[in-house]
């Protein structure tokens, strides 16, 4: 049994060998262990005040065209994206919007992670069908009063499933994965889910990560159901455990097989996992769906600065790549390029507790292209991961060169590689950022690189697989 330990955001890069990266390379903490939801008694609904949205986005509002309804269960709210796997999610319903499927988007935030009355807010101005749930069982929701999907909801005592599910859980023979489902995928929100169902009677179910599966077998047999992987995380041990990363979970190769069969499509994230998630689930139907990303296709006039940009939210992989590259990597970059400036953009700011010369942490930022264009080159210094690098592809999408690992180019086409640097360790990531900021690509080249992007990174490429998945269940 080949088991791997992992954490709940990390979406990164493929390991080089430890020793080639140096012994005192930080380590990554654990995450804390979630706490178990107790149970609801019974359900309370509570209208959410939508705010108009700053990026004036809303999903495709229902109508005469709208052929097909799905419902979508996540743990994280996404939008407005402030991380990689929110904006997948983001971009993949606001695809299926746009091929004529009713969005109802059903978000249950994970203990401790709670969300502000802003951030629902702005995601119910974004999405006309929204539910938020607390862990007390309060539902906050956008619907009209007299919306079928609010019927015999209110006051609702949801059931305790353990008898129910008690079959497949103990299968698993281990008490914290049982756990961790149950804190992902609680009995509330499974009971909502069929509630939901039985009003709405989707056409498709779309859960987002393998842990949202545990109520699939409760759920009607004709609701085709999807589960979108964004990881396999029975790999993680072989590609993250070498760099000292401690975590609280576990998860088998038969184990994830189990979780994934339960769907009727199995999406990854990258075509390396997607083979690897074929061998698990071969009998169901197994798809490739990456990230879809608007492409700058015109470059007018290119930096003048040496600015070196990071952008990354705060998970501990991401923490550890910027501490050892401000360790191992900066001061040589810094002995070169006397003027370079590193700007560190989004969370992962936090994990920096003294500043050195030259650095700047910014924070979230309202304009990232505002920060894109500022800059020479954009790093990605995380070592180990699963996943497709989502800020790498937005960072190639906004025709800026980037420094990287060797599984930074994980799933990435032939039109990317002129624009990636691979490094083989901290030494040869200093030299590779020295040598864009010495040998800056033309804005005629980078021009046409983007032409060859936006075909890669364009909707009808990415959702290819998705679309005919769909139509033929």
């Amino acid at each position: 049994m080949r088991v791997a330990r992992f954490d709940w955001r990390v979406a990164t890069d493929e390991p080089l060998s430890r020793s080639s990266l140096g012994e005192e390379a930080s380590r990554v903490d654990a995450p804390k262990k979630i706490i178990p939801t107790k149970p609801v008694r019974s359900f309370k609904l509570r209208t959410i005040e939508a705010v108009t949205s700053s990026s004036a986005f809303q999903l495709r509002q229902t109508g005469q065209d709208v052929t097909r309804r799905l419902m979508c269960v996540s743990h994280v709210l996404p939008f407005p994206p402030r991380a990689g796997n929110e904006y997948r999610i983001h971009q993949m319903l606001t695809w299926l919007g746009s091929q004529g499927w009713e969005i109802f988007l059903v978000v249950c935030p994970l203990p401790g992670e709670p969300l502000s009355t802003a951030q629902i807010s702005a995601a119910a101005a974004a999405y006309p069908q929204l539910m938020v749930c607390d862990r007390d069982g309060v539902i906050h929701h956008n619907l009209a009063k007299d919306a079928p999907a609010l019927k015999g909801l209110s006051g609702y005592s949801p059931r305790n499933l353990d008898s129910l599910l008690t079959g497949r859980e103990t299968s698993f023979g281990r008490t914290e994965l049982v756990e961790t489902l149950r804190v992902f995928s609680p009995d509330f929100l499974i009971e909502l889910m069929r509630k939901l169902d039985e009003s709405c009677h989707f056409d498709l179910l779309l859960a987002e990560y393998v842990f949202m599966t545990r109520g699939f077998s409760l759920l009607r047999d004709d609701l085709t159901k999807a589960v979108d992987t964004h990881d396999v995380f029975s790999t993680k041990a072989s590609k993250v455990a070498q760099f000292g990363i401690r975590d609280v979970f576990l998860l088998s190769e038969e184990e994830e097989a189990e979780l994934v069969n339960r769907a009727n499509i199995v999406i990854g994230i990258q075509p390396e996992e997607t083979r690897q998630l074929s061998s698990m689930a071969p009998d169901r139907s197994v798809i490739n769906v990456g990230v879809d990303f608007p492409v700058k296709t015109q470059v007018e006039e290119l930096p003048s600065e040496s600015i070196v940009l990071l952008v990354a939210s705060n998970n501990p992989m991401n923490n550890k790549g910027l501490k050892d590259f401000l360790r191992f990597s900066w001061p040589i970059i810094r002995k070169q390029q006397p003027t370079a400036e590193l700007h560190v953009v989004g969370d992962v700011g936090r994990a920096v507790a003294v500043v050195p010369d030259g650095v700047k942490i910014l924070g979230r930022l309202g304009d990232l292209d505002a920060a894109y264009a500022q800059a020479a080159v954009v790093i990605n210094p995380t070592v180990a991961g699963t996943g497709l690098k989502i800020k790498t592809v937005e960072a190639l999408c906004q025709l800026r060169p980037v420094v990287t690992f060797p599984a930074g180019v994980d799933g990435l086409g032939d039109a990317a590689k002129p624009l990636l640097h691979v490094a083989t360790d901290w030494f040869d990531f200093a030299q590779q950022v020295s040598c864009v900021l010495n040998e800056r690509p033309s804005a005629e080249a980078l021009t046409q690189l983007g032409v060859a992007l936006a075909r890669d990174f364009s909707p009808q490429a990415i959702y290819a697989q998705f679309a005919r998945a769909l139509n033929d269940n």
